[in-house]
This record gives C-alpha cells, structure tokens and sequence, in this order.
C-alpha cells in the first residue's frame, strides 16, 4: 500500500478467501498506515481516467478493465473517503475523471455517499470529472467483470 503523502510503501494487504468469522477479508500489518492506496500511488495521477475501486479484487480487476487509466484502489469500504479525499484535489487541478467504482452491499454504499460527497466538495461534477461506475445488477466490480460486463 502506497503513502498519499509521499508515495512510500507503507503496508501490505492481502485478501483472505475465506474469512473466520469476526475475522477482516482484508488484513494489513498492525501497526502500519491503512490511509494509503493499492496498486497505484495518488502522485502518480495525470490526465485522463482515474479508478478508485472498493477492495483488493475489484482494484486488480480495474488495472484490466481501465489498462489507459491508473487504478488506485481502497483495501476497503472504510478507506474510500480518505482515498477519495487524497485524489479528488489532484484530478481536479489536472483535469482528470475520476471513476469511483464501490460495492453494492451497505458497507459500499454508504462509504460511496462519504466519498461522493467528498468530490463534489474537491470541485468535481457528477457525470463530467466525477462517474460513478454502476455494476448493477452485480455486487462488486469483479462479479460484473466474471459475468461479462465491460467498460462503458
């Protein structure tokens, strides 16, 4: 996982396939930052598209479906906003999109409304510089990917 200060590595996640009960699908290093992105760094953000997507999977599953943009995905729900936060400035002052791509169960949608709120308060605008990415009817990225469902 990449710093939004600096663009260190500063953790690793990994996803479990199988969780214990009680037990995270996607756990860090204690004691390491969890604020930090996955697959891409915010500094590495240009022109063009940039995808924030929920989880481990569904963040590898937007380096294939976006190849010309970058992906910088959140290890989880609880890390859309902050990442969203750290991004949003930087597409807007390079006049970039940013596709935010949450799940579909609760947790997804209510960290969707954290993060969307956040980017319209960064300056960008639904359907112009900021698209949210519906999978519908699927749960995440991945299941849509799997299923057949392509960029639009």
């Amino acid at each position: 996982m990449w710093s939004y200060v600096d663009g260190d590595l500063v953790n690793v996640a990994r996803r479990v396939l199988a969780p214990k009960e009680d037990s995270p699908k996607t756990p860090v290093l204690t004691g390491c930052p969890i604020t930090a992105s996955l697959v891409g760094r915010v500094q590495e953000i240009r022109a063009g598209d940039t995808v924030i997507a929920e989880g481990i999977i569904d963040t590898l599953t937007a380096v294939i479906l976006w190849p010309n943009g970058l992906a910088i995905g959140a290890h989880s729900a609880g890390q859309l906003g902050a990442l969203v936060a750290a991004a949003a400035p930087r597409v807007k002052a390079i006049g970039g999109r940013l596709l935010l791509v949450p799940d579909r169960d609760e947790r997804g949608k209510a960290a969707a409304k954290v993060a969307i709120k956040i980017a319209l308060e960064a300056g960008l605008r639904i359907n112009e510089t900021l698209i949210i990415v519906d999978v519908a009817p699927f749960k995440d990225l991945n299941e849509a990917h799997v299923a057949g469902w392509r960029t639009p």
